[in-house]
């Protein structure tokens, strides 16, 4: 071998070393990439240790609305919350939860109520929270509120603490309840848009907005009696709360802007003169306060303290399940009804129903509680949910239906057939009414020079396009299917409630009721809460030993690893909200009152355009 084939033969070989030396650096680096994701991926899926401190203060801090079931798909929530956006909304069952095992926890020495993020809840979720702090404090462990300004919600549950403080530059507004809508009529007209309407109910004013430009005398006189009925319920709880007459609470609400005046348009003088509070304290001194009933936090400075998220998250990652294997399950029903698939807070026809069928199914279910807060919806979409709970009933399980802050119109319907209603004293019910409504635009047409003409070969033929006229024939068919629907429905609950249906035509044509009221009516069973009903649904199946299961849509592993991810790396943190003491009085408030409706209207998806719904949850 020649010198050159030789020193060829060295480079070819020097050259193979370094060339399997990088080969085996990139099969080395994939493994360790490889590895790294799969680690990642393993700390998602496993279940993460949450650790409750000794001797801290539960932060129970509620953010936005109290719901009973958070809206949304989680996976579309969670990455709304990563980047900023999204509705903000804290689930009732959470915070119930919560205070029940802390009232026992060794490691929670006090609870401060953080208020400053909450928003709107209706009544009767107030009152269910008002009774959880109160059993909270049979522990003997001290309840604290504090809030930079309290609104009528975010007060009713701070009147259950024992003390009661206030920033120097706070203030308390108690605005009472109310019902003021927004009407379209004079804008409809303007646009030249004809909004048809068809209703089977004297009280049915869900459409009045599209027909009228201001509220109907039939409305006015329903709405007053139950807004009345809340208000005094809210009153009396507060006075009872907070220990003070009702004297004292109506002079601080119906003489507040002379108490404004005269301590110089001092807010929160106003608030401490009122006896609505105790002290006045800044943030910073309140940590001070707090610091003193609990001790420091080594780590911040701050005293010791546990957010509610944490402790819920380090109890889920402790729960070894309940005893017994017989159940008692809960299904949520929240939000509009419409047809069809629909991710958690809105009710949807074939979503809503599989849950019904898994807890029929299911061996261990004795007993269903259906737990309703809806104005209702589809007509047809409640009627294919109330058809799955009458399967359910044939299996022999107990249905009991819990009404949460509104369970009217369409959420009646679906509630009416249970073994057994429960309803708040201040639930809103009832509306047993029908209507139809669909807009059509030819005169609007017609201004910008674009008109609609032909020939059909049978009577309606053309007569539902939306750019004709609607036809005399077509308003005689919606309103018989209109009046068909209400017929049905009152001779639905004659039949489920045991009454005449010339009784409950009586108590129908689409009034509103709070519960007290509904159930002197025969409309309801029972008056108490969602446990109350729990209870009597284990009774009825003769359960003793058994536990609560919330049967909910279940998450796609994949999404279930990526919110995990995005919550263990801090990405999503504890949102907070406009105070509801001043967000109505702003214009995203306003704006944001015309969305939510608009919104209503955009998912009702009923294929004859009837809809069985009330326009009362938010007062």
């Amino acid at each position: 071998m020649t010198g050159t084939m030789r020193k060829n033969s060295i480079l070819a070989k020097v050259f193979m070393v370094f060339w399997n030396t990088l080969d085996g650096a990139r099969k080395i680096m994939h493994l360790l990439l490889l590895s790294a994701f799969f680690l990642v991926l393993l700390a998602g899926l496993a279940p993460k240790v949450y650790h409750v401190p000794d001797g801290v203060a539960l932060i129970l801090a509620p953010a936005g609305a109290l719901v009973e079931q958070i809206e949304g798909d989680p996976l579309d929530r969670a990455l709304e919350e990563a980047t900023g956006g999204g509705s903000v909304q804290t689930q009732m069952r959470d915070l119930v939860t919560v205070m029940k095992r802390a009232k026992d926890d060794s490691r929670i020495e006090a609870m401060v109520l953080d208020l400053d993020g909450m928003g709107g809840a209706g009544l009767s979720k107030l009152q269910e929270l008002g009774q959880a702090i109160d059993d909270f404090k049979t522990s003997g462990k001290p309840v604290l509120a504090m809030a930079s300004a309290y609104g009528k919600e975010s007060y009713y549950l701070a009147a259950h603490a024992d003390d009661i403080y206030l920033h120097p530059m706070g203030m308390v507004i108690l605005d009472g309840y109310a019902r003021y809508r927004m009407f379209y009529k004079d804008a409809l007209d303007k646009l030249s848009i004809d909004w048809n309407v068809f209703r089977a109910g004297a009280y049915k004013s869900y459409a009045e907005p599209y027909m009228r430009n201001d509220m109907s005398d039939e409305d006015r006189a329903s709405s007053k009696e139950w807004l009345d009925g809340l208000w005094g319920s809210y009153r009396q709880g507060v006075v009872d709360a907070r220990g003070i007459t009702m004297e004292e609470l109506d002079g601080y609400v119906n003489d507040y802007v002379p108490r404004l005046t005269a301590a110089g348009g001092d807010t929160a003088v106003v608030a401490l003169e009122g006896k609505l509070v105790d002290k006045l304290m800044s943030r910073i001194e309140f940590s001070d306060h707090m610091k003193e009933i609990v001790g420091v936090d080594d780590e911040d400075e701050s005293f010791k303290q546990i957010h509610f998220l944490d402790y819920l998250d380090a109890l889920n990652g402790s729960e070894k399940g309940g005893h017994g294997k017989d159940q008692v399950a809960v299904i949520v029903a929240s939000g509009s009804i419409v047809g069809g698939e629909q991710p958690p807070g809105t009710i949807g026809s074939d979503s809503t129903s599989r849950l019904i069928r898994r807890a029929a199914e299911d061996e261990h279910v004795k007993a269903v509680v259906l737990r309703v807060d809806s104005g209702g919806g589809s007509a047809l979409a409640s009627e294919f949910i109330r058809e799955e709970l009458l399967r359910l009933k044939q299996t022999g399980k107990p249905l009991v239906v819990s009404m949460g802050s509104v369970a009217a119109s369409g959420g009646y319907w679906i509630s009416m057939s249970a073994d057994e209603i429960w309803a708040s004293p201040n639930t809103i019910t009832g509306s047993i009414g029908v209507i139809a409504m669909f807009p059509s635009f030819p005169r609007a047409l017609a201004r910008l020079g674009l008109n609609v003409d032909g020939v059909g070969t049978a009577p309606l033929s053309g007569d539902f396009r939306v750019d004709r006229p609607l036809s005399d024939d077509v308003k005689a068919i919606v309103q018989a299917i209109v009046d068909s629907g209400y017929q049905d429905f009152i001779t639905k609950v004659a039949a489920a409630r045991e009454m005449e249906v010339s009784e409950v035509d009586s108590v129908g044509q689409g009034r509103v009721w709070i519960g007290s009221r509904a159930h002197e009516l025969g409309l309801v069973d029972q008056l108490g809460g969602l446990q109350d009903a729990v209870e009597s649904a284990a009774a009825m199946a003769e359960l003793d030993d058994y536990r609560v299961r919330y049967i909910e849509q279940e998450l796609d592993p994949t999404d279930q690893l990526l919110i995990s991810m995005l919550k263990d790396a801090g990405v999503l943190g504890r949102a907070q909200q406009t105070t509801a003491a001043w967000s109505a009085l702003t214009v995203d408030g306003v704006l944001d009152k015309l969305k939510l409706e608009l919104d209503a209207l955009s998912r009702f998806n009923d294929p004859r355009g009837v809809y069985m719904h009330c326009f009362c949850g938010d007062q």
